[in-house]
């Protein structure tokens, strides 16, 4: 059985959820990777319900009051509220250390 870094996978997760305008089975293709690969990395992700706040389209205080508004939500809306901003569940931890959250 192959592995894959994390950052792949993030790369990966980060085509899916942004909106792209290919299927998953295309960005599999494409990457290499079978596409069962993809839906157990998204089923494991949702799983940890950890958040990444990446990519350099937000600020460090555009970022803060994104993570300060994740944590006031109910959980239910959560995901969604992330899928709309661009993010993603999988590296939580260093945004919440920078900005000392929890």
């Amino acid at each position: 059985m192959k592995t894959y870094s994390l950052s792949f996978k993030e790369n990966i997760l980060e085509k899916v959820y942004a909106g792209s305008n290919k299927s998953v089975k295309e960005i599999a293709d494409e990457a290499g990777i079978p596409v069962t690969t993809i839906y157990t990395w998204k089923k494991n992700m949702n799983k940890n319900k950890k958040i990444s706040l990446t990519g350099n389209k937000y600020n460090k205080s555009e970022k803060f009051d994104i993570i300060v508004s994740y944590y006031s939500l109910e959980e239910g809306l959560k995901g969604s509220f992330l899928r709309e901003k661009g993010f993603f569940s999988s590296r939580n931890r260093k945004l919440e250390e920078r900005f000392h959250i929890r």
